[in-house]
């Protein structure tokens, strides 16, 4: 499948004439918030539970930062599992207070096609996609993120990392990088946007995550 050609073909007529190259739509991905000391085996821990809570507001510093006009306006997560809800919970709060459903896949092309696929979708700008630790990359990737824009690994311990992908007006991919959130709060005070090095050395494990 030629991602991006799918891409240009389902762009919203209200933005096909927007110049080539001008950011229209933006996807936000990132991992389900921290399980570690959690009470229930499937579920978030109390940690998590705040991070999930506060994303509304991350996402919002990230984007006043980065001249971002468009609020979160489609919301995806990897679906439940017998293992885990962890991704579905940590958009919970984000879809109570915005009023959006939370749409589920099981793969990476299922992101694909619920963003781009044929099915008539309500037009959006923000999109936010939570997914588990192990296929994480494999998203991104299947949306376009070159190689050279993202890590080789993604560290077990990592739950801030979110991937910004920034589409033009023709559905062509203009830029990927990764942010560490935790650093924006914490500089939130400076107005100094903080990047940080996706190629940088990491560790994985093979649990579901």
């Amino acid at each position: 499948m030629n991602t991006n050609s799918a891409q240009r073909d389902r762009i919203p007529a209200g933005l096909a004439d927007l110049l080539p190259g001008e950011a229209t739509r933006r996807i936000s991905l990132l991992r389900h918030a921290e399980k570690e000391g959690r009470e229930l085996p499937t579920r978030l821990s109390s940690t998590g539970r705040m991070r999930a809570f506060a994303l509304p507001y991350i996402l919002q510093e990230l984007s006043r930062r980065d001249g971002w006009p468009w609020a979160a306006d489609c919301l995806i997560a990897a679906r439940d599992t017998a293992r885990s809800q962890r991704p579905s919970q940590t958009l919970h709060h984000m879809a109570q207070q915005l009023v959006l459903p939370i749409r589920q896949g099981c793969t990476p092309a299922d992101v694909v096609h619920l963003l781009f696929g044929p099915d008539p979708q309500p037009p959006w700008r923000h999109a936010v996609v939570v997914w588990r630790h192990n296929r994480i990359l494999d998203v991104a990737r299947a949306l376009g993120a070159p190689a050279e824009a993202l890590p080789a690994e993604w560290p077990a311990e990592l739950y801030d990392r979110i991937v910004l992908l920034d589409f033009d007006g023709r559905g062509r991919l203009v830029r990927t990088r990764c942010v560490n959130a935790d650093d924006e709060l914490e500089l939130a005070v400076s107005d100094q946007p903080v990047s940080i090095d996706c190629r940088g050395n990491a560790e994985d494990d093979s649990d579901e995550s």
